[in-house]
């Protein structure tokens, strides 16, 4: 028993604190674990676009003198990271209808919480594209009073937009590969027997979508998320029309259709030249035998 004189005081308040974490817990726990998941996929996503956003908001708002494009790699990779972590024990993080379909076809997410998953994405990058716009509302009005830009403009802060030059086959295959390096590296870090950490895992995920910025973001950006797209894009439809959808031939539905084929095609190269090839550990092996 400790004789320092302020020892019980402190023990009393932990105590406290415990009793009160405990109490919330009983009240708002849900007790759906789907309910539970959902929530999580909608906040990790909302606390995911709000970071992205800001980061993207920031530097093109400040004509790339606060930020460089490297930043924004960073940025979005560390929003990635704390996003994922926040969620990782409850709903598994995916932050992407495209990778909660690969999860289905993996047999690691039931068919039956797919849609819960991707209306609690959509609806969470929606609200997550909100606060970004209002936190930078003065600057907003004040880099449109400098200069009038042609479409698409401020609205390139929310969503991705390809340049002329940039066919929409490009921009569809450009969607398949990103996402495909994407989904490979994390079927790579959360298969069990490759042995990473699984609180480490997030932070890959963090680096490797960092990787796929500093690498593959040249012709529309990387946006390799089917709500992380779609969900700025409508709130930026609602401020500068209906352009935003039909710009560049109706551009909009490649960042919802490819990310969804490349996370299966990347997720499955993964397991097909990789994962099912390394050996089980031993232990594992004679368990399989003895059954």
């Amino acid at each position: 028993m400790s004789s320092h004189p302020q020892a019980a005081p402190l023990i009393q308040k932990m105590r406290k604190s415990s009793l009160r974490i405990a109490k919330a817990r009983s009240i708002f726990r849900l007790k759906s674990k789907l309910a539970r998941n959902c929530l999580s996929e909608f906040l990790g996503t909302a606390m995911l676009l709000f970071l992205g956003l800001s980061v993207s908001m920031q530097f093109i708002l400040s004509n790339g003198v606060i930020s460089s494009w490297f930043h924004v790699n960073f940025g979005w990779g560390l929003a990635l990271t704390f996003s994922a972590l926040a969620t990782y024990q409850t709903s598994g993080g995916h932050l992407n209808p495209a990778i909660s379909l690969l999860m289905v076809t993996l047999e690691k997410l039931p068919h039956s919480h797919l849609l819960p998953f991707i209306i609690a994405q959509l609806s969470g990058a929606i609200v997550g594209s909100i606060g970004p716009y209002y936190l930078y509302q003065d600057q907003f009005k004040h880099f449109t009073s400098l200069k009038t830009l042609a479409f698409p403009g401020l609205a390139a802060c929310f969503t991705s937009f390809p340049e002329l030059h940039v066919s929409n086959g490009t921009a569809f295959f450009d969607q398949i590969a990103g996402t495909g390096v994407l989904a490979f590296c994390i079927c790579l870090c959360i298969d069990r027997r490759n042995k990473v950490p699984v609180f480490l895992q997030p932070l890959f995920f963090g680096l490797v979508l960092t990787m796929i910025g500093c690498s593959l973001s040249l012709n529309v950006g990387y946006p390799l998320n089917p709500a992380r797209d779609l969900g700025p894009r409508l709130f930026a439809a609602y401020l500068y029309g209906i352009e935003v959808f039909s710009y560049h031939d109706w551009y909009f539905w490649i960042p919802l259709v490819a990310p969804c084929i490349g996370a299966i095609v990347g997720g499955w190269a993964y397991q097909i030249f990789i994962g099912i090839q390394i050996d089980d550990d031993h232990e594992e092996y004679e368990l399989k035998v003895s059954n």
